[in-house]
């Protein structure tokens, strides 16, 4: 009865020095995340380095580690530690390899960059950020109709990053092709209004809006895509037609993006079924400013870096008209829907749907009674696969797989029209 009892006692006493490590190591963490912030690195470093090797926050830690590493420009203690993170599987390995990218694009080795973020993508396709990395070292290397697919990928992935509709837009311009670039880099500034790169492309938009593209951005390249459903729309922009007195301003603003904006809500073509990425990311978002009345706040949110007193003034006072026109933005995510992927078996369209951080959270379809149908797949926030299997008319059948956040099986499930036979 007592050894019993000193089992039990020991059993407590290891759960609970377990409770208190795991705390303890989040703290250190927390801190070093803090010191990160206030650009105290070294401090950070010593923070991160009180979590042991044991702790189940390890794996976190060092993923911190080698990006505040990578912030001191210290590439190789920064590559020591990702290597360390990626010996065993963790919840961490998608962050880890996307750092370990991230080393050799900062250490001028590109090539292994796109090796490690092609690898990356392999295990993670549905990673937008890694997509977004990939397509920035394809640009270092000139590769641009690769870059821009990666773009487009990591739209697909999170239409709301900011990043790559700018990215897509300088490459429209570099080709250009006015409208594309004008819609892709509207988005961004829609997304992102006030950041210290919000300006600078405010003013390549009114540039672009007087025909005029702004090499400083990078020089003119090969038209990467046939652009012929938007030549009629970019002789336009390009001739400068509404920038005369016929052509009054919309709001209280002179500038030329003001109206060529305009100009451009009314003559897209929105009827068309081209498979262009264009159409499918941009058009319906546009659409329904447009058909929402919601040109004027839209307006004002792209002027908002300007500081302008009449910019801040109508984003004070018109709270409601703004908030309708976000409430458009959720067009965006059209494009995400429906697409193709391989989840058992040969690649076919699927239904998304998404994290509110942007990330999968599951693939699959439902038949026409609304009942998950086929193949469906669920995902982790951190990318790793949660479980898998088939369902038939909303019933779970067959083998079900279901894994731990580290990508490793936790078990197998058989089930028979939704009732579990097997574990």
């Amino acid at each position: 009865m007592q050894y019993k009892y000193l089992v039990l006692l020991n059993l407590v006493v290891l759960f609970t020095t377990s409770i208190f490590s795991q705390e303890t190591s989040k703290e250190y963490i927390q801190k070093g995340n803090d010191l990160y912030d206030e650009q105290k690195f070294a401090e950070a470093i010593e923070s991160y380095k009180m979590v042991s090797e044991n702790d189940s926050n390890y794996h976190w830690m060092l993923a911190e580690m080698a990006m505040t590493y990578l912030a001191m420009e210290k590439f190789d203690s920064a590559s020591i530690t990702v290597e360390k993170g990626l010996v065993e599987k963790s919840n961490m390995r998608c962050h880890l390899l996307r750092t370990k990218g991230t080393i050799y694009e900062y250490t001028d080795n590109t090539p292994k960059s796109i090796e490690t973020y092609q690898q990356a993508i392999k295990e993670y396709p549905y990673e937008y950020l890694l997509h977004y990395n990939l397509g920035i070292s394809y640009l270092k290397t000139e590769q641009f109709s690769n870059a821009q697919k990666c773009f487009q990928e990591a739209l697909r992935c999170n239409p709301y990053h900011a990043s790559s509709h700018m990215q897509l837009g300088k490459l429209a311009a570099r080709q250009k092709q006015y409208t594309r670039a004008m819609l892709s880099l509207e988005t961004f500034l829609a997304l992102e209004p006030a950041s210290n790169r919000s300006n600078p492309i405010l003013i390549f938009i009114e540039n672009l809006s007087n025909n005029y593209i702004d090499t400083t951005q990078g020089n003119f390249i090969d038209p990467i895509d046939n652009n012929s459903l938007f030549d009629e729309i970019d002789h336009y922009i390009r001739a400068k037609i509404v920038l005369t007195s016929r052509f009054p301003l919309s709001i209280d603003f002179n500038a030329s993006l003001v109206k060529q904006t305009k100009m451009l809500m009314e003559v897209l073509p929105y009827k068309s079924d081209e498979e262009d990425f264009w159409v499918q990311m941009y058009f319906p978002f546009f659409k329904a400013i447009n058909e929402g009345n919601h040109l004027n706040p839209f307006l004002y949110t792209l002027l908002r870096s300007t500081g302008q007193e009449v910019v801040s003034k109508y984003n004070e006072k018109h709270e409601k008209e703004l908030d309708a026109f976000y409430e458009a933005g959720r067009r965006l995510v059209n494009i995400k829907r429906s697409r193709m992927a391989n989840i058992i078996g040969e690649p076919k369209k699927y239904i998304f749907d998404y994290y509110d951080n942007g990330k999968v959270y599951s693939i699959g379809n439902k038949n026409k009674e609304g009942n998950n149908d086929g193949e469906w797949c669920y995902f982790y926030a951190n990318a790793e696969k949660k479980e898998e299997g088939i369902y038939i008319d909303g019933k779970k059948s067959g083998i079900w797989k279901y894994y731990n956040d580290n990508g490793v099986l936790a078990k197998e499930e058989l089930y028979k029209k939704g009732k579990l036979i097997k574990k």
